[in-house]
């Protein structure tokens, strides 16, 4: 695929997972069987499963269990390099020309023991100082890699999440729930019924109902489940608030 049909298709994702998928595919065919996305310091669309400084990756779960066990995102190179140099970099230049010490060497080492034995990194510089990263990793060592296309690829890719962010951000701004609204929401978030939350919230059954029929009303949906999801994804509700 050329670099602009993928910025094409990049541009049309329907959802930041979608997105990250049509990565992954293009990611394939210079032989990366995976791929990290993530953002130095304050981080939006997060998982918040996932581990700092991650925001999408498909590594082996065995990996990111164990990379987050061990915080290795405090001694990672990847990371520490990655604000310190505009241009993508190679893990086995970093091992090669770096004077890393034996905590940073083992991050390497033990990546390799999960099957992450080769890989590319491309720092991303935005506005206001904001700094993230893309790296493509492969189950073993290939023949030098095209950086300057992958460098294309991660700023397309950066840049299509990050309009698709700002156009859910617009999208939550021009919503306007209720803190009733929201705390029904949240409570259906955590799967308890129009009863329970009346009992939760002291509240009547037929207050509840209308709470959540607003709230659908004003996110253009015709069920609750859908009416979650689509809070959740706009930032409108967090269902930790209610724990």
């Amino acid at each position: 695929m050329s670099l602009l049909r993928f910025a094409e298709r990049a541009d049309r994702a329907a959802s930041p997972q979608a997105l990250f998928e049509l990565l992954a595919e293009e990611a394939g065919r210079y032989a990366f069987e995976y791929i990290a996305y993530g953002q130095l310091g304050q981080r939006s669309g997060v998982d918040p499963a996932l581990p700092y400084p991650a925001v999408m990756l498909n590594y082996p779960p065995d990996w990111q269990s164990y990379y987050a066990a061990r915080r290795y995102q405090h001694v990672d190179p990847v990371v520490t390099f990655a604000p310190l140099t505009a241009k993508p970099f190679a893990w086995a230049d970093l091992l090669a020309t770096r004077q890393l010490d034996p905590h940073q060497r083992r991050v390497f080492a033990d990546a390799e023991a999960f099957g992450l034995r080769d890989g590319v990194s491309v720092p991303l510089h935005g506005p206001g100082g904001r700094v993230g990263m893309l790296s493509f990793a492969a189950s073993k060592p290939a023949p030098p890699r095209p950086q300057g296309v992958l460098h294309m690829l991660a700023v397309i890719f950066d840049l299509a999440f990050q309009t698709g962010l700002s156009k859910r951000s617009r999208q939550a701004a021009a919503l306007r729930l209720t803190s009733r609204e929201r705390e029904c929401l949240n409570w259906t978030a955590h799967g308890k019924s129009s009863w329970d939350i009346a009992m939760i919230l002291g509240i009547g059954q037929e207050t509840v109902r209308f709470h959540l029929k607003n709230a659908m009303r004003k996110l253009q949906v015709r069920s609750r489940t859908v009416a979650v999801v689509k809070a959740l994804r706009l930032g409108l509700i967090d269902p930790f608030e209610t724990g």
